[in-house]
């Protein structure tokens, strides 16, 4: 009787393998040829595939469901396509007391092969790098960016469902000239597998199903979507390309119709095989800036610019007999009208470059009112918007703000000099330097270039730019500690020019070092007056005179801004030799009849628009990070930088220019 057991339990397991060889072949599952160690157990890898099921998997792997559970807890509730399953490689033990494994194992010295059409690119070691996921993104996007698959990102985030905005992702790098999927299925040589778009199998039949037209609701993804009709998001963006540059309510797409048969096109029938993979090691995370530009050919872009025009005065302008009008500039509705203009000839620009802009013009308030803003903000289209320049007085930019922060859109303060308006909120973005920033530019312009100069500080009032005198000083203080510097510390006085008059400043001048005079005010009384005063000093002492910007609207002596080596710090610098600043006069001209003014905001507007939009094309909503010290063709440069990561960003360039030959050069080279 033992002898007929030691016969007839090798035979049962025999049998008993090709029964689970049947039940795989009824249940139409591959059983993966993976087979990974854990925990000294071995595991097959099953991926899920579309139209699979619990049972049907415990069936094809001959074990019970409850199995499957114990091993993916997360399996209990629901499994969904793509997600990875370790299933235990079964034993049957014999008398003896030798198992005998449920799958075929050949001995050490002999090679394992997976069947042809199964057959994989093993990657033993694979680095990844982190990525946050930007707004509007989706898995396929992300994929596409990268060039890998959408499985690799799935496997290298394990429990992954959904896609959301903020959520930081692994990406596993290719190796360098390696342009295939990291783990990768072969197709039997004489078998080729033909791709589909506009038709998918259904899973109980050979026919393909007809598509229907399905409407985007509010609030759903990809992945919901895809999951309600029981498909993955990969086949869902096949038949419907227009989908990797996002999802949006209201969009009609294609999605496989309930029933209604059709016959595909020729050479458009999709052929899925499960693709197995190999569970990757962890070996490296680079963590890197996600800010590889990537354009997005053809996606709209909606962009609202809300100035206060003032159109309520228009009538009356319209109405007024034109040989009695006064200069334009003397009417509120042309106050900002060049920042509009401006900004119309940069989406021309980008335009021309592939750009799709739906732009938004809006009359927001002027002054203290915030009627109009809170107005416009309330139409239903503001909260899709992917951009908001403007507005421009305090009360309605903060209004603004705090609407853009709720929705999560970018918001571009124009004029504000305020450093505060960035805090605590993420998605501004504060064009003007604010005084922080001109102390610290200051500051390293005289200690780099006059380290052994005498500072003298000098304002009309005790009330007139207080901080920033305070921040010059401190700077002043600072840098020279950073610089190790602390002993040969550079004198710094502050003047009340009210209180000290002139006597003050001449007082204070030295006749053996180089005297910086910085004068913090705009006073069209107090600045001319006080230049030709100093003038008669300019040949007994060696003056260098800074001032701020505005002072060539005070129509100062030229001649004296020549002696007394006049500099100015400045955002807005207008180079007029420059080739691309008199091709844009140029266009200017021709569109509007008029001159393109700096104090005016023209260049501004342009330059302005022109940035962030192209910003938003290539690095998507989040370009915060990416834009750092970016060049423009018009005006200044950019150099965002944020204080704090609950901060916006606030630009620190300026400019340091002198007047040479009657012209203005750049101080620092």
């Amino acid at each position: 009787m033992q002898k007929y057991f030691k016969i007839i339990l090798p035979v049962l397991a025999l049998i008993l393998m090709s029964v689970a060889g049947l039940s795989q072949e009824e249940s139409n599952i591959n059983r993966s040829s993976i087979i990974e160690q854990f925990k000294g157990k071995s595991y097959y890898i099953h991926f899920v595939q579309k139209g699979e099921t619990l049972a049907d998997i415990a069936k094809a792997y001959n074990v019970k469901t409850d199995v499957i559970i114990a091993e993916n807890p997360e399996a209990q509730q629901k499994i969904y396509v793509s997600q990875v399953l370790k299933i235990p490689v079964t034993k049957i033990t014999t008398d003896s007391g030798k198992a005998i494994s449920d799958f075929p194992v050949k001995p050490a010295s002999e090679k394992t092969e997976a069947p042809a059409d199964q057959q994989v690119t093993l990657k033993q070691k694979v680095t990844y790098t982190e990525y946050r996921v930007q707004k509007k993104e989706t898995l396929y996007g992300i994929a596409k960016k990268f060039g890998v698959g959408m499985n690799d990102i799935i496997e290298a985030n394990p429990g992954l469902k959904v896609i959301e905005h903020g959520m930081i992702l692994r990406i596993p790098k290719k190796a360098e000239g390696e342009n295939k999927p990291l783990i990768e299925q072969k197709a039997k040589p004489t078998e080729p597998v033909s791709v589909s778009k506009p038709f998918v199998k259904h899973e109980n039949e050979n026919t393909p199903i007809k598509l229907e037209s399905y409407k985007v609701k509010p609030k759903e993804t990809l992945y919901s979507i895809a999951k309600e009709h029981n498909i993955s998001i990969e086949t869902l963006i096949e038949m419907n390309p227009e989908l990797s540059d996002g999802l949006k309510a209201g969009l009609v797409i294609k999605v496989p119709a309930i029933g209604g048969k059709a016959e595909p096109a020729p050479g458009k029938e999709l052929e899925t095989k499960p693709i197995q993979r190999q569970e990757t090691q962890y070996e490296e995370v680079e963590r890197n800036s996600p800010c590889r530009p990537h354009t997005r050919q053809g996606q709209l872009y909606k962009v609202a610019l809300m100035l206060p025009f003032d159109l309520s005065e228009t009538d009356s302008l319209l109405a007024t007999d034109i040989s009695v009008m006064k200069h334009a500039g003397d009417y509120k509705p042309f106050n900002f009208i060049q920042i509009y203009e401006g900004a119309l000839l940069a989406l021309d620009s980008i335009e021309k470059t592939g750009g799709n802009v739906k732009f938004y013009v809006y009359d927001s308030d002027a002054g203290n009112d915030t009627a109009k803003t809170r107005k416009i903000l309330l139409k239903p289209e503001m909260k899709d918007m992917d951009l908001i320049i403007g507005p421009v007085f305090a009360r309605s930019s903060a209004t603004a703000a705090r609407f853009a922060a709720k929705h999560e859109i970018n918001i571009v303060n124009p004029l504000s000099k305020r450093g505060e308006i960035v805090k605590g909120n993420t998605c501004i973005f504060k064009v003007q330097p604010s005084e922080n920033a001109v102390a610290e530019k200051l500051a390293a312009f005289i200690i780099r270039q006059h380290p052994d100069a005498n500072v003298l500080i000098v304002r009309n009032t005790n009330a007139e730019n207080p901080d920033l005198a305070k921040l010059l000083q401190q700077k002043i203080k600072n840098q020279l500690q950073q610089t190790g510097r602390v002993g040969s510390a550079i004198p710094v006085t502050n003047i009340i020019y009210q209180t000290e008059s002139f006597d003050g400043v001449s007082n204070h001048l030295s006749s053996v070092k180089e005297n910086i005079v910085i004068v913090l005010s705009n006073n069209s009384v107090f600045i001319p007056d006080f230049i030709s005063r100093l003038n008669n000093f300019h040949k007994s002492h060696n003056i260098i005179l800074i001032g701020s910007p505005g002072w060539e609207t005070l129509d100062p002596e030229t001649d004296y801004l020549v002696n007394l080596n006049y500099h100015q710090y400045s955002f807005s610098w207008i180079n007029y030799s420059d080739p691309a600043i008199k091709n844009f006069q140029k266009k200017f001209q021709s569109r509007f009849a008029t001159e393109p003014e700096n104090d005016k905001y023209a260049f501004l507007g342009y330059d302005m628009t022109f940035f962030f939009v192209k910003s938003l094309m290539e690095f998507g909503h989040d370009f915060g990070p990416c834009i750092g010290n970016q060049a423009n063709k018009s005006e200044a440069p950019f150099n965002f930088k944020k204080s704090g990561s609950k901060d916006g960003y606030e630009n620190e360039h300026l400019n340091i220019l002198k007047i040479e030959d009657y012209q203005w050069v750049n101080a620092e080279k």
